[in-house]
């Protein structure tokens, strides 16, 4: 479908987490107005990755390529929300998230899809294993096993530092043994529980970050889903957005 020839209406908002912190973003409800009663229109939230924003260039992409009314925020610590950045924090993640879907149905839509890159993929994935209240779940390059990855971004010497202190201070954040033990203990094994999602996992050939073996580990995990890779595509689809795309808006639009 190609995007709505409706005059965009976007505004920035604020949410408040169940812990208090405000989340902000922005809702485009492409012209689309509320219903007061079902049937609500559709809306679709997008997710960002570790220490982006909703300003993602991937994200932006879509969300412009979209005819139905996109929900852009950032999550509690990043961007331009309240909070302290954590490592791992998927849980609460989620719950951000759940946040945000209960705020878009105050404001009388329903929302249909929901989408996350590269972290921000784990955790819609995660949202749809514990909630599974929408149709469509998109996972952009997250990861099936969240102990990968690790050592690379921490190093040896992080990982002794924070056995030895609690912590590690990286370039402009810091890891805390927490926050590192719930990146380790997060199960993806639960997205077996999704039930009334229709799933799609894209994920590029050349991925730098993590393997197109991830995806396929991923879609074994939930049965029925959608497989899609693109070929030749980095971990943000950096020269390959047209085929990002191809993949995505169709299914959201669905």
């Amino acid at each position: 479908m190609e995007a709505s020839s409706e005059v965009s209406v976007a505004f920035a908002f604020e949410v408040l987490n169940g812990g208090g912190e405000t989340l902000r973003g922005v809702f485009d409800t492409r012209g689309v107005s509320p219903s007061t009663c079902p049937p609500f229109p559709d809306a679709v939230v997008l997710c960002h990755g570790f220490r982006s924003s909703r300003r993602s260039r991937a994200l932006t992409a879509i969300s412009e390529s979209l005819a139905l009314p996109t929900v852009a925020f950032d999550f509690s610590g990043n961007g331009n929300s309240g909070g302290e950045f954590q490592y791992g924090n998927y849980a609460k993640e989620v719950e951000d998230l759940r946040s945000i879907v209960e705020w878009v149905q105050e404001r009388g839509y329903r929302t249909k899809g929901i989408l996350g890159h590269s972290k921000g993929g784990n955790v819609v994935l995660l949202y749809g294993a514990k909630y599974d209240d929408v149709d469509r779940i998109v996972n952009l390059s997250g990861r099936c096993s969240l102990t990968t990855g690790v050592i690379e971004r921490i190093g040896k010497e992080g990982l002794e530092k924070i056995q030895r202190d609690g912590y590690v201070d990286m370039d402009g954040y810091k890891i805390t043994s927490a926050g590192l033990r719930e990146r380790l203990t997060t199960d993806m094994s639960q997205i077996e529980q999704i039930r009334n999602a229709n799933v799609l996992h894209v994920h590029g050939s050349a991925d730098e970050v993590s393997p197109a073996s991830e995806a396929a580990e991923l879609q074994k995990q939930t049965p029925g889903s959608k497989l899609k890779v693109v070929e030749g595509a980095d971990h943000s689809f950096s020269n390959h957005r047209d085929d990002l795309i191809k993949a995505v808006i169709p299914f959201l639009e669905g």
